[in-house]
């Protein structure tokens, strides 16, 4: 499976809000709070993007991994409602691997492994601009009855398979 394929094997060109959710993920107050950009996004899969600012160092003058975890987070987000209906974060495990730098970009992607009904998997690597590893999170989402934006945005068919 590519990235941008969706584990049911749905095309995104398929999606019948695209647009709109894309709207809602780009308006994101918390990750604009950060300076993270949304780059692309699709079904089951998201990647996005910051350059660290140096309030966002520690004590040791290293980034503080709570910068990570957070572009980790907003991916696992974007990547676990990308289908359109409610998903929230159970629990993320993370492993911090080298240490970011403040003024040097991350990219944090996130791509489903998993999916149920109620809950979906998902790998997420936060990378510097070297493509070298700075943190690998592990996420699991619960999947409401809940959908974004208004009903009449997804067809029956589409509710049913996802």
């Amino acid at each position: 499976m590519t990235p941008n394929q969706a584990p049911s094997g749905a095309d995104d060109a398929e999606h019948p809000a695209r647009d709109a959710l894309d709207a809602l993920f780009r308006a994101d107050p918390y990750a604009r709070s950060l300076g993270i950009d949304l780059v692309d996004w699709g079904l089951g899969w998201s990647e996005v993007t910051a350059v660290p600012a140096p309030q966002h160092t520690n004590f040791l003058g290293t980034l503080h991994g709570g910068f990570a975890f957070s572009l980790a987070d907003v991916a696992l987000s974007y990547a676990g409602n990308s289908w359109g209906r409610m998903s929230l974060a159970l629990s993320m495990e993370v492993q911090f691997l080298r240490a970011g730098v403040a003024g040097r970009p991350l990219r944090a992607r996130a791509t489903c492994r998993s999916r149920s009904r109620r809950i979906s998997s998902f790998a997420i690597d936060v990378v510097d601009g070297d493509d070298r590893l700075v943190a690998s999170l592990q996420g699991l989402n619960y999947r409401t009855d809940d959908w974004h934006l208004e009903d009449t945005c997804w067809p029956v068919a589409w509710r049913e398979r996802f």
